[in-house]
């Protein structure tokens, strides 16, 4: 995987290269190795997600739930000092304001919208993405079918403007001003024990936070690759200068050692 986003840096140094985790047990350490690849942004899937277009097996066996997946990972970020290099983004299932608000506070940066917002456009649900027959023209290329689609892009502003309207009102009431303040802050939730079955379910390690003196949140613009590894780029600098000249054979020499991946 590091060689793959070291590649793509290569190919594209101001790409911003993400990663697809799936939240479940030990995903926090697979997300440490993506930080420690280089990789800019981690995106952590619970299993309340999928559109239509997911595989039925997918929608119903795959994962976790976010909120244990994003808890883990950010614990392990934070004790091994990763945490400020990588941008988390989470999703699964959010429909609200609640939703983003408790996924910044077990150390989310960003959130994605995907049933929901096509709910807001006039998605009917149907799951049949993936056979070309959208009753209501979201997910088609037959024609008959799209002049049915309903949505209007006001339909999708509003939705999200409302989600907004509710990330403010909840950090009204914490006495917050902006989801910054909050990311990583899971002390700040407490379990609710609601029913007999639920006092036997413990989530305080879901809510401690490591005290290691780091950032809870991303405050690096990228997660540079290390210093030295520019062979590459100088060959290729050197070598088109001698290439639009004459068009004589061109050699060039370089010291090569193995923190040059791929030259």
């Amino acid at each position: 995987l590091a060689q793959l986003i070291y590649d793509l840096k290569q190919v594209n140094p101001a790409a911003v290269v993400s990663v697809k985790l799936v939240a479940e047990a030990g995903v926090g350490t697979v997300a440490a190795g993506v930080v420690k690849g280089h990789a800019d942004l981690i995106h952590l899937s619970g299993n309340n997600g999928g559109t239509g277009a997911s595989p039925l097996s997918s929608i119903k066996h795959a994962g976790g739930p976010w909120e244990l997946g994003l808890a883990e990972t950010q614990h392990t970020l934070l004790t091994n000092g990763l945490r400020s290099r990588v941008r988390v983004r989470v999703d699964g299932g959010f429909q609200n304001g609640r939703d983003v608000v408790m996924g910044a506070l077990l150390g989310a940066d960003e959130f994605s919208f995907g049933t929901a917002a096509l709910v807001a456009v006039g998605c009917k649900m149907a799951r049949s993405c993936h056979t070309n027959t959208c009753p209501v023209g979201v997910a088609t290329q037959r024609l008959d079918l799209i002049e049915k689609f309903p949505g209007q892009p006001e339909h999708l502003m509003i939705f999200m403007l409302q989600v907004a309207e509710e990330v403010r009102q909840i950090l009204a009431r914490l006495g917050y001003r902006s989801l910054n303040e909050i990311i990583g802050h899971a002390e700040l939730l407490q379990q609710t024990v609601t029913g007999a079955e639920a006092s036997f379910i413990e989530l305080l390690p879901l809510l401690w936070v490591p005290d290691t003196g780091q950032p809870r949140r991303n405050v690096e613009a990228r997660n540079v690759l290390p210093g030295g590894a520019d062979l590459g780029e100088r060959l290729a600098t050197e070598a088109m200068a001698e290439l639009d000249g004459d068009g004589a054979p061109v050699r060039l020499r370089y010291a090569i050692s193995n923190t040059d991946r791929t030259v």
